[in-house]
C-alpha cells in the first residue's frame, strides 16, 4: 500500500515537472498606462489654472512611468464612473484618487 502511494506521488510530481516545461507565460505589455483620476483633491491631484493635472499622486505616477519607459496617460473622470469604465475598451490600468492609506 505504501509503495502504491509513494509511486502515485512520484508520478504526479513527475507529471507537473514535465508539463511545466510546455507552459508559456506572458506578462502584460506595459508600454501604455492609462490612469483614471478625479483631479479634485489639492496636494494629491488637482487641475492647475492652465488645465493640467498636478499634485503629489500625479508626480509619483509620472516618475514611475518614466522609470518603466512607459507612456502614462491621465484621464479625468467622476469617481462614480471609475468602476464602470474599467470594463470599457479604454479601461484604466489603475485609479488614482487620493489614496492615503
Amino acid at each position: 500500500m505504501k509503495k502504491i502511494s509513494l509511486l502515485s506521488k512520484i508520478l504526479v510530481l513527475f507529471f507537473f515537472i514535465f508539463s511545466a516545461g510546455f507552459i508559456e507565460v506572458y506578462a502584460k505589455d506595459w508600454n501604455k498606462i492609462t490612469v483614471g483620476t478625479e483631479g479634485n483633491y489639492p496636494k494629491f491631484s488637482y487641475v492647475d489654472p492652465a488645465g493640467n493635472l498636478k499634485g503629489w499622486d500625479i508626480d509619483i505616477v509620472t516618475e514611475v512611468c518614466k522609470r518603466m519607459g512607459a507612456e502614462c496617460k491621465f484621464v479625468r473622470t467622476d469617481f462614480d464612473g471609475m468602476i464602470s469604465d474599467v470594463y470599457q475598451p479604454y479601461g484604466y490600468s489603475f485609479w488614482l484618487n487620493n489614496y492615503t492609506t
